[in-house]
C-alpha cells in the first residue's frame, strides 16, 4: 500500500536515490553490484520505497547529503536539520527546522557544526582539474 496523499514525510533524499527506488519498485534488487565495474565503484543512493509505502520505521537514511556545483563554485552539505552552503570557499550555516528559507546565516554561532560539516566536505571531495571548486578552510 502506498502512503496516503494527505500525509507528510520529512525523509531527506537526493536525486541519486531515485534509481534504487525505481529498481526496488520494479523488483530489481541486485542493481548496486550488477553495475559495479570494480571495487572502487560505489553507489550512494538509497531506495526510499519504504517511505512511499508508509513504512518510515524501516527506512534506511543517509548520514548526510553532499553536493558540489563547480559551475557556480558552490558546495552543499546537509546533516539532519543543519545545512551548510559554501560559496567560493565561504561557509554559511542554516538550521532548516527554524529557518526553512535559509535567511539567517548562523555559522558564527555554531563553529562546532561548521567544523563537523567541513570535515564531511574534505572526506567526500575529490580534486579534479575538470571540475574545480574552492574548498572552505578548516578552522
Amino acid at each position: 500500500m502506498v502512503k496516503s496523499s494527505s500525509s507528510v514525510s520529512h525523509h531527506q533524499f537526493a536525486f541519486y536515490d531515485l534509481l534504487p527506488t525505481f529498481c526496488e519498485v520494479a523488483g530489481i534488487h541486485d542493481f548496486p553490484t550488477a553495475y559495479q565495474s570494480n571495487e572502487n565503484d560505489r553507489f550512494d543512493g538509497i531506495s526510499f520505497y519504504p517511505t512511499l509505502r508508509g513504512r518510515e520505521e524501516t527506512q534506511t537514511k543517509h548520514d548526510f547529503l553532499y553536493w558540489e556545483f563547480h559551475e557556480t563554485n558552490m558546495i552543499g552539505v546537509r546533516q539532519g536539520d543543519w545545512k551548510m552552503v559554501v560559496e567560493r570557499g565561504k561557509p554559511r550555516l542554516y538550521n532548516l527546522s527554524t529557518d526553512l528559507h535559509e535567511d539567517h546565516d548562523i555559522a558564527a554561532q555554531h563553529p562546532e557544526v561548521v567544523r563537523s560539516l567541513i570535515d564531511i566536505i574534505y572526506q567526500e571531495h575529490t580534486d579534479s582539474k575538470l571540475f574545480p571548486i574552492t574548498l572552505p578552510q578548516r578552522p
